[in-house]
């Protein structure tokens, strides 16, 4: 599972109807956004895959990883340009495929968006269950965020959700104009500050650089992932789903279970 606190206003997975919803805006209300984008290069990608690797080992108390851990496969994603906006690192430890770690690669807000020590990321879990097998760059899949992936169908000229295979009723404009509204309200100084240390070899063994921590074995266990749709009427959503998600992982499969967290059923 995928816990986050920064699930995309115009571009957003709803857990209960399992379909993505492309939100446009049409009100006339000006939005942020920028007219061009930049990404950091596979190189500046892999400093901060590998930063992620060495302050897991040193502070993680459940980590699996080791000093082994290494990047073993690289796959690109895109944006609707064809530009690659993230890296998605498969990692091995003692030699043997564990865990992933996926990068976001703009320029506004480079970091970790998620990893996972010992499982897959979603993306391939939702790739293997539909063909059989993980994603590739030559996929070509356009990567919006850690829960959102599209593709683009050459036959009908339509952009396909990829975890469902059903078409989005929107141009690759308005899709474009959405991206580049969520590129503009992610940037984050931080994120630019922390890679800058990482390129000058200045950064300290406990400088956090990731935003988002996977668990392995919920997305196959029936586990009822709650996202910001789930609370609507909150203007601040973002707290109550991150806390439900917790509340939730550390009743019923938390190691040991706090199972005082959970004694009702979510409504």
């Amino acid at each position: 599972m995928v816990l986050s606190i920064s699930i995309v206003v115009s571009i957003s997975v709803f857990a209960d109807t399992g379909h993505l919803n492309i939100q446009l805006k049409d009100s006339g209300v000006e939005s942020a956004s920028i007219s061009s984008i930049s990404y950091i290069s596979q190189s500046d990608a892999t400093l901060l895959a590998n930063e992620c690797i060495e302050n897991q080992i040193s502070i993680g108390t459940h980590c699996t990883w080791d000093s082994t851990t290494a990047v073993k496969e690289i796959v690109k994603l895109f944006d609707f340009d064809n530009n690659v906006n993230a890296y998605l690192f498969r990692l091995s430890t003692g030699g043997k495929q564990t865990g992933y770690i996926i990068v976001n690669a703009s320029v506004e807000s480079p970091s970790v968006d998620a990893f996972g020590y010992d499982c897959d990321y979603m993306l391939d879990s939702i790739s293997l269950n539909g063909s059989g097998k993980k994603v590739s760059t030559n996929d070509h899949v356009i990567w919006i965020n850690a829960f959102t992936y599209l593709k683009y169908n050459e036959s009908d000229q339509k952009y396909i959700d990829f975890s469902t295979n059903k078409p989005i009723d929107a141009t690759k404009q308005q899709l474009k104009n959405s991206y580049q509204e969520q590129i503009a309200e992610d940037i984050d100084t931080n994120d630019k500050a922390n890679l800058q240390l990482l390129k000058n070899n200045t950064v300290t063994p406990n400088q956090i650089v990731y935003t988002e921590h996977a668990l392995s074995g919920i997305w196959s266990s029936g586990y009822p992932i709650y996202v910001t749709g789930d609370f609507h009427g909150y203007p601040d959503d973002c707290a109550p789903t991150a806390g439900t998600n917790l509340a939730y992982y550390w009743a019923h499969y938390g190691s040991p279970l706090k199972s005082n967290l959970w004694t009702g059923a979510y409504s």
